[in-house]
Order: C-alpha cells, then sequence, then structure tokens
C-alpha cells in the first residue's frame, strides 16, 4: 500500500476554508484504505472534491513532509506527478460508453486524460474519461511491447535465448481477465482499437446492462490510473448487483496493490463488510459563508454499530438478516442477496455468532422497528437445538451446508436445461456420484460427527443448581450417566443407512454434510467446479426466466423466504 502519500482529511467539527487549505493543523493524516459511510445530506460528496482539491496542493507545496521515495521532481513535473496520483471518480447515472478507442502517444493520452479529469466536475457526465483511459491502456501495451521487443532481439544477438523471460500482462490483457472473473457470461476482448462484447455472439458495449458498462468503465478508469495513487470513488456500487459489488472492489484492490481507495457511500452493508482500515460514520455537515464543517467518527466494532449510525442509515429498511460467513465468503452472500433483495445482510463466522447477534439486536429496544432473523447452516445439529432457536427468529436451511444446495433437484434440472441435457439421463450418474461415491463411503464418518454434535448438546443441557460441591459433582455424575454415547452413534448410523436404502436425493442434501458435493456434481454437466458455481450465479445475473426459477426451487430449502 502507497506509503508516500497519505488521505488527508479536515479533522471532526472543525471549520476549514472552502478551497484551498494552508493551516495544516485542521488536517488529519490517515492510511489505508477507508470508507465514509452516511445518509445523503451529510456532506460526503463535497467533502470528496474538497479532499482533491487540498490534497494536490498540499502534496504540491510540500507542506507536509513526504515520502523520500517520491521521485525527485521539480516545478511543472512535480505538479503532474501529483495530479496523475489523485482521482475523484463520480458515481454515474447515465453511462455511456462505446467501443471505438483513439490511437495516441502515452504522453498525449495521459495528457488528455489529466485535462478531462481537471473538466470533469459533474457526474452528469458520465462517459467524461472513458476513451481517454482506454487510449492510455493501449498506449502503456505498446509500450510494453516494444520494450519486449528490444529486449527480445537484445538476447537473440548476444545468444542468450535462454534468458528470454516470459513477458508480463498487458494492460488491455488484464482489463479481459479481471472483467471475465466478474461475468464470465460474456466476454471482452480488445483488438484493432475496439472493444468487443460476446454473450455468445457479438454485443455493442453500449447495449451491455448498466451494472457491465459500469464495470467496463470502472476498470478503465482504475487501470489507467498509475500505481501509487489516492483512488476516491464516490458512491462506487452505482449499478451494481449486491452479490459483485464487493467482489469487484477487492478485485482492483488486489490488482493495484499500492494505490490507496477512497469509498464514498450511503451503503451500509458495503461499508460494514468491506475489508478496509478506517471507517468513518459522516454524521453532519455544515457550510457557512467561506467555511465547511464535517462531523464524523471512526466506527472500530463492525459488529456492533452505534444505533443513530444503524436508524440513520438504514432508512426505511425494516429486516436484517445474520448469517454464517465472512465478507470473504461469497457463496454465502452472493446467494443470500438474490434471495433477500430487500434485506441487509450481515455475516456473522460462525452459526454461534448468527444466534449471538440476532438475539442481541432482537434485545435492542431502541431498534425495535427493525425486525432482526436469523440463518444457519443445518450441519448436524439436534432438531432440539433447533427449535429452542427458533423462536428468536433464528432458523436453519434444510440442506446441511449451503454449498448443498447447488446440488438441490430444482437446481440441478434448470443447470441441465440451459446445458442442453435431458436431466432424466444423468439422474443415474448423480445418484452414483451422491449415494454410491460418497455417502456409501462416510457413513462411519458422518455418524461420528453427527453423534458428536448431539452429545456436546446433550452435555451442555447440564445446569445444577446446587451450589454445595458434593451436590453439584452428583449431579454431573447423574446427567453424564444419561448420555449414551453408542444410542447417539447408532442413532446416526441408521439414519445414514436410511438415506442411502432410500436414495432421495433432498433428504440426503438435508443431513449428508459436506461443502464439496457440487464439485462431483458439476463434471455430470461438463463443468468444472468453479464453473458450475460461477454457471448458477451468472444466470441468477443475467437470465430473468431462469433466475425466477433457480430461486423459486432454492425457496424451499431456504427459511424466511416470502
Amino acid at each position: 500500500m502507497n506509503q508516500d502519500l497519505n488521505i488527508l482529511i479536515p479533522k471532526s467539527d472543525i471549520p476549514v476554508h472552502n478551497g484551498t487549505v494552508r493551516d495544516t493543523s485542521v488536517i488529519e493524516k490517515i492510511n489505508g484504505n477507508t470508507i465514509l459511510v452516511g445518509k445523503n445530506g451529510t456532506g460526503k460528496s463535497k467533502l470528496a472534491e474538497w479532499m482533491v482539491t487540498n490534497m494536490e496542493h498540499l502534496f504540491i507545496n510540500r507542506s507536509f513532509e513526504l515520502s523520500p521515495s517520491l521521485p525527485e521532481l521539480d516545478g511543472q513535473e512535480f505538479k503532474v506527478y501529483i495530479r496523475e496520483r489523485i482521482h475523484h471518480i463520480h458515481a454515474t447515472k447515465e453511462l455511456s460508453i462505446h467501443g471505438s478507442i483513439n490511437a495516441m502517444s502515452l504522453k498525449r493520452a495521459k495528457s488528455e486524460l489529466l485535462q478531462k479529469k481537471k473538466d470533469a466536475k459533474s457526474p452528469s457526465r458520465p462517459s467524461s474519461g472513458f476513451q481517454e483511459s482506454m487510449a492510455v491502456i493501449l498506449a502503456e501495451d505498446i509500450k510494453i511491447m516494444s520494450q519486449l521487443h528490444k529486449e527480445v532481439t537484445e538476447k537473440i544477438n548476444s545468444g542468450k535465448i535462454e534468458e528470454i523471460q516470459i513477458p508480463r500482462e498487458t494492460y488491455s490483457k488484464k482489463l479481459e481477465r479481471i472483467w471475465n472473473s466478474f461475468f464470465p457470461y460474456i466476454s471482452i476482448k480488445i483488438e484493432d482499437y475496439s472493444i468487443l462484447a460476446n454473450n455468445p455472439s457479438t454485443v455493442p458495449i453500449d447495449q451491455m446492462s448498466d451494472g457491465e458498462r459500469n464495470a467496463l468503465f470502472l476498470l478503465a478508469k482504475i487501470l489507467s490510473i498509475p500505481d501509487d495513487s489516492i483512488i476516491i470513488l464516490d458512491e462506487p456500487n452505482t449499478h451494481f448487483h449486491q452479490s459483485i459489488k464487493s467482489t469487484v472492489w477487492k478485485t482492483l484492490e488486489e490488482e493495484m496493490p499500492t494505490c490507496v481507495f477512497i469509498y464514498i457511500t450511503h451503503d451500509l452493508e458495503f461499508a460494514v463488510k468491506h475489508p478496509k482500515e478506517h471507517l468513518l460514520w459522516m454524521q453532519e455537515f455544515e457550510l457557512s459563508g467561506d467555511t465547511l464543517k464535517w462531523k464524523y467518527e471512526e466506527i472500530k466494532d463492525y459488529q456492533n454499530l452505534p444505533e443513530d449510525l444503524l436508524i440513520s442509515v438504514l432508512g426505511d429498511r425494516k429486516e436484517i438478516l445474520f448469517i454464517e460467513g465472512d465478507s470473504n465468503n461469497s457463496i454465502d452472500i452472493e446467494l443470500y442477496t438474490y434471495i433477500f433483495p430487500s434485506h441487509m445482510i450481515i455475516p456473522c463466522e460462525s452459526y454461534s455468532k448468527v444466534v449471538e447477534a440476532t438475539k442481541s439486536f432482537a434485545n435492542n429496544g431502541s431498534l425495535h422497528y427493525l425486525k432482526p432473523l436469523g440463518i444457519i447452516d443445518r450441519d448436524y445439529h439436534p432438531q432440539a437445538y433447533l427449535d429452542s432457536i427458533k423462536e428468536d427468529g433464528i432458523e436453519a436451511l434444510e440442506v446441511a451446508e449451503i454449498e448443498n444446495l447447488f446440488c438441490v433437484p430444482e437446481i440441478m434440472e434448470v443447470i441441465a436445461a440451459n446445458q442442453n441435457i435431458e436431466y432424466g439421463t444423468v439422474l443415474p450418474d448423480i445418484n452414483d456420484i451422491i449415494f454410491i461415491n460418497r455417502l456409501k463411503n462416510e457413513i462411519g464418518a458422518q455418524s461420528r460427527n453427527m453423534a458428536r454434535y448431539h452429545l456436546r448438546y446433550k452435555l451442555e443441557k447440564f445446569d445444577s443448581r446446587n451450589m454445595e460441591k458434593t451436590s453439584f459433582c452428583s449431579d454431573f455424575e447423574d446427567h453424564i450417566n444419561g448420555i449414551n454415547a453408542e444410542e447417539e452413534f447408532e442413532k446416526a448410523e441408521i439414519l445414514y443407512n436410511e438415506i442411502l436404502t432410500n436414495q432421495d436425493i433432498r433428504e440426503c442434501l438435508k443431513y449428508y454434510n459436506s461443502k464439496g458435493l457440487y464439485s462431483n456434481i458439476a463434471s455430470v454437466f461438463g463443468q468444472t467446479p468453479r464453473g458450475y458455481k460461477d454457471l448458477i450465479f451468472s444466470l441468477l445475473e443475467s437470465n430473468p426466466a431462469l433466475k425466477t426459477q433457480i430461486i423459486d426451487g432454492l425457496k424451499k430449502y431456504i427459511p424466511h423466504c416470502e
């Protein structure tokens, strides 16, 4: 991460000049990726403009001590260096882009991109900078290929062919690779100064969806920005579906590891889930004459957000859904955002944290208008335990693991139809994989794991009220003597053997606990494990008819669905 240029932000509740600031004592200096979250009217966009103006001004005038690793530049060259590394990318309401790219030198492309940055004062000019960004990318490619040609020629002429190295990835190939990881169902190719999309036939890029065009716009903008830059993104998730928004930015941060990203948003879900060094809650904004003042607070505990923040940002949203997994577990978050589009979804890592968070939120009287719900994997939990948490709004999936949802008959039938496969013809192969290749060989392990869960649950039910040691120990021994490990193991064994005999896929998926089962099923449909999962999400994203079928099928196994 960039250690040369720090984020400069006015201190909370301190008036600053509406323009360039000379008094550095009113400036807060922070480092690392930062998210500013707050409701509309808290001056977030105005703050972004102030930050760009003042970071450029203060860095150019060396008002703060700069890192010695910065290049030794003076005068106009240093001004250009700084201005090339501080960027404010606005949210776009109507994104207009086209596929032809103007050929120009790298120097001219960078100059025109920098000029566009100076001119683009309003989000009403959404296409501003896209063509210039693409021109920079292709000019950088020419520079890379020219340097490669020179190096290869020198190695050949000097008889050192074995020293020729694999060429580095060009910017356009990087753009194609990242794009295809976001949207595997529609490929992008850049050739002959044009951008082509294929889904599966050629599609003009200006006819792609809002989310797809926005992703292409942002990819071009980000990849044309130099390393060691500060990038301020105003409402970064405009047009993005909830399932992809965090993935996009985590990927771009990984691709640009020396850049610092500042996100300005009213999207509390994104603010909580997305990895960051700082989360600032924007509370108030005041404009008085030539002075500006922002009031904000840094949030440290993402699991226990301040009540005022939740109330101010959530607005009319009435329901919060706590789930297992974390912000890096895309399956949980991606899948649930399609099923519960109107909920705020908060990942809580483990089932016990889901239970704890849901109960805690429900018991918060000041947030009585918000309805907290929880969903956990069924795992090997005893039915008695699941019944006990149901009254608190926490329910379990009708499958052992969320990954088992990819194997339910309703989903496999959709995938078969999409792949032009008759589901009935591959069902025997699916049954062999599930029951013979997997369950039959794992009955012992599955029975053991289920018995462990049930024994632990019974052990935790011990609750002696005696305060005298002998009586307490006697109560515990009586409790232990009432727990029969052999009986629990045999009950589990009987259950799995019955499932094996009956070969009921739905019953098997309810109790057979294995995250990797879908990776075996994928081959039946001619897919790799990753390809099978991506295919399901791409259909949810791009095929409205099949999306409805998939969601309707999944709702049979997911609680709290309408």
